[in-house]
């Protein structure tokens, strides 16, 4: 064989040889994922990591709640040139966003009070002074729902935690599932009910101080004096109930529900509720 011809086919061997190990190389770094290489996926772990990005997505989206004590006039809307709202018009609207509250439909007590306000002059007014603590409220209300479908108790917690308004307070509080209203229910003498249906609220007033309720108050929250009670009167499942609602320090508790005066209702008290459970809330 001519010495030409010899080294052209070493050549081409050459060639042939860097060809493969160039698609080896390829394969290697970028391996094509066949139908049977996704049969072996674990479909758990893909789940898994959407829920997550949905749920971290969601989170990125919620109010931060540090900054709750922290809301101002700027987030009011309504026109300055606007009809001023009067202590009469405050009252209507007030009672007919509350009523949606006492529902459990917190974005159409918002939706409501924010159309309601929009063409009235509402940072001049005096009015808004009565209602102010209760608007501020629904922003926060409005994101129970959806904490609720997530499961997020802890966030839920902290939102609640931060609400001003009595009433939004305990309707906020009975909105969470019985074994989660636990850390903010304050004596193991209360009610804690499990219902069905909604929130019909018949009075909130400031309880009066000869309430033998106030020595119990006194004694619990002496070192966070002075201190407000509000008992709120209202019914579910018809039956007849009071709630006091503590102010102490800027912050609200829920330190007892209880049936009103001659009725015994069928909700257990959280003591009742441990015995029969063999729960520890306290």
């Amino acid at each position: 064989m001519k010495k030409s011809t010899i080294i052209l086919c070493g050549i081409i061997i050459l060639a042939i040889l860097v060809v493969s190990i160039s698609f080896m190389i390829k394969t290697i770094k970028n391996p094509e994922v066949t139908k049977e290489d996704l049969d072996l996926i674990d479909d758990s772990r893909v789940v898994d990591n959407v829920e997550e990005k949905e749920k971290n997505d969601f989170n990125d989206g919620l109010t931060d709640f540090s900054e709750v004590d922290k809301m101002d006039g700027e987030v009011v809307t309504g026109k300055s040139d606007g009809r001023l709202l009067s202590l009469e018009n405050a009252k209507e609207i007030e009672s007919v966003s509350r009523q949606y509250v006492s529902n459990f439909e917190f974005t159409e007590a918002e939706q409501y009070m924010t159309n309601r306000l929009s063409d009235l002059n509402v940072l001049d007014s005096d009015a808004f002074e009565g209602i102010k603590k209760y608007y501020y409220d629904l922003p926060f209300l409005c994101q129970l729902p959806e904490l609720k479908e997530y499961e997020d108790t802890e966030t839920m917690l902290n939102l609640i935690e931060g609400l001003k308004d009595e009433e939004n307070y305990l309707i906020a509080s009975l909105y969470l599932e019985r074994p989660d209203r636990l850390i903010l229910v304050k004596t193991p003498e209360s009610l804690n009910p499990v219902f069905y249906g909604t929130i019909d609220v018949k009075s909130v007033e400031e309880a009066d101080r000869s309430d033998s309720i106030y020595k119990e108050v006194d004694f619990f929250y002496k070192d966070k004096a002075p201190f407000k009670v509000t008992k709120i009167s209202f019914e579910i499942e018809k039956n007849p109930l009071k709630a006091y609602i503590v102010n102490a320090n800027n912050k609200l508790d829920l330190y007892k529900i209880m049936d009103e005066d001659g009725y015994e209702s069928v909700y257990y008290t959280i003591d009742e509720w441990n015995k029969i459970s063999g729960e520890d809330g306290y």
